[in-house]
């Protein structure tokens, strides 16, 4: 007998990562891992206040980035785009992009094609300069929100 695959996620049901400069958390929750997802995945986002995340491409896919808080300003191939809550982002594929939040954390979705499943959302540890790698995110942080997610 096949097990029922998860179809509704939390963001308690996923670990979150922070990026190694501390400027980005990241929530991935539908990946084929999480829940046998063929062809998309997606998660949640998060950019610090006043800083902006590191630059990134993903050959082979397109990424939407729908904003749910904040505002600040999207970089795609050199070309800033202001963004706030209520935006969606459309990330051609293989477009370099940058998110920079202007006043107060940019929350984000994040979804793209499973192509290289887990690593499409801007804060994964497969998207760090460098190589370097993610951490769990330590609670408790100054710009948590009210509920003490990021």
């Amino acid at each position: 007998m096949v097990a029922k695959s998860k179809v509704v996620f939390n963001l308690n049901d996923v670990p979150l990562i922070e990026s190694p400069d501390g400027t980005m958390r990241d929530s991935v929750m539908v990946t084929h891992e999480t829940c046998g997802s063929q062809q998309y995945s997606a998660g949640l986002f998060w950019v610090r206040p006043g800083t902006r995340g590191h630059a990134d491409r993903h050959p082979g896919q397109e990424e939407l980035y729908y904003i749910f808080q904040g505002r600040g300003q999207v970089v795609i191939d050199d070309v800033p785009h202001q963004i706030e809550a209520g935006d969606v982002v459309f990330i051609p594929d293989g477009h370099a992009c940058t998110i920079w939040s202007m006043t107060a954390q940019i929350r984000l979705g994040c979804s793209g094609s499973s192509q290289s499943v887990g690593a499409n959302c801007p804060a994964s540890s497969a998207n760090w300069p460098s190589g370097e790698k993610s951490s769990p995110a330590v609670s408790g942080v100054a710009w948590s929100d009210e509920n003490g997610r990021p």
